[in-house]
């Protein structure tokens, strides 16, 4: 048995037949598995991580002939196995010492604002963030439009401009006294619409959005699409022209007949024999990862209600699925003008849609 135990030594054990020399790869590989696939499902819905190391003191710290203690190499280990990259930020200490509880704190604290930082946009161009500014929130309305309350958007777009004392003025515009019955001089308001545009800032998933334009410009009769919302707002499509269940069906439809491209489109000159299959999906509900694929397009709405993580985590299953996607605005807007979305995507530096 001595001599066993003899055999089993190696520089820098403890002659007690336990050796701390690093783990093999295979060894590592099995025992941070669940671990290496959270930090690949992490990276790939965006999320932001941190690798946090707890030592237990009662380790004897054995050194190696490379001058790194035990832990130190076994941390090593870990962390190139789970970060190669290094893009991680990382912190070791000893959870049961009292004493790690404010260095600990701090430290999350200070990856944090980073984060923060460097994925929040403003709601609102820099010029218009001062005391001397005024903004105009022009905010629709309908008869599905909650009471008591603005949406999500529209009241961080004001919070954030009151914020930096700028002044806000909040008014609805009577759309139907301002549009005319007279289609040419509603041709002519559509024209200086589309001059006024400016685009601004955007929290959603862009260019990812602006790709999936392409499946739409390309449907075929039979073609299933999905069109998803995040909320269970009160849909009362016999007063109104519901986006979701109303004006995104029509689209598509008329997209499989050729009218794709609104006013400036090239006519209708497709099949309408066959509609496009339309499903939805409401608040919550949302197709698993494995029921996707059957979708030739996805459309999301703005999801004002929901936070960006759930968005991010919606279109990291649909990219997975090899489904596209876009949003509402996105598509409604290419509907509409398709050389106006091309030069609202122009400033983020995203590829024209043709």
């Amino acid at each position: 048995m001595q001599q066993q135990r003899q055999g089993k030594k190696t520089a820098g054990g403890d002659g007690n037949g336990i050796s701390p020399l690093p783990l093999s790869s295979s060894l590592l590989a099995e025992a941070l598995r669940w671990e290496k696939l959270l930090v690949e499902k992490a990276t790939a819905s965006g999320a932001e991580l941190i690798l946090l190391f707890n030592t237990k003191n009662e380790i004897k710290e054995e050194k190696f002939p490379s001058g790194l203690r035990f832990t130190s190499h076994l941390e090593q280990q870990v962390r190139q196995f789970l970060d190669p990259a290094g893009a991680l930020a990382t912190h070791t200490t000893t959870l049961a010492d009292p004493a790690a509880t404010l260095p600990l704190a701090e430290f999350l604290e200070q990856e944090t604002q980073k984060v923060g930082a460097l994925h929040t946009v403003p709601c609102l161009p820099a010029d218009y963030l001062n005391e001397d500014a005024v903004v105009f929130l022009n905010i629709p309305m309908d008869a599905e439009t909650p009471s008591m309350r603005l949406l999500r958007p529209q009241a961080l777009v004001q919070e954030e401009a009151i914020r930096n004392y700028a002044t806000t003025i909040a008014y609805r515009m009577n759309l139907n006294a301002a549009r005319s019955a007279d289609p040419a001089v509603a041709e002519k308001e559509r024209q200086r619409f589309l001059k006024a545009l400016k685009p601004r800032q955007s929290r959603g998933a862009l260019p990812v959005f602006a790709a999936g334009i392409e499946a739409y410009k390309n449907l075929k009769p039979g073609d299933r699409v999905l069109v998803a919302e995040a909320c269970n707002h009160n849909r009362i499509t016999e007063l109104c022209n519901d986006i979701g269940t109303v004006q995104i069906p029509q689209k598509l439809q008329a997209a499989v007949a050729g009218c794709r491209g609104g006013g400036d489109g090239d006519g209708c000159t497709g099949d309408t024999t066959k509609p496009v299959i339309v499903e939805h999906a409401f608040g919550r509900e949302f197709p698993e990862i494995e029921n996707l694929d059957k979708f030739a397009l996805a459309i999301h709405c703005g999801g004002c209600m929901v936070d960006s993580q759930k968005i991010k985590a919606r279109v990291s299953d649909l990219t997975e699925a090899g489904v596209p996607v876009t949003n509402y605005g996105l598509l409604l807007a290419y509907a509409h003008s398709p050389s106006a979305m091309q030069r609202a995507l122009e400033p983020w530096g995203i590829e024209s849609v043709n």
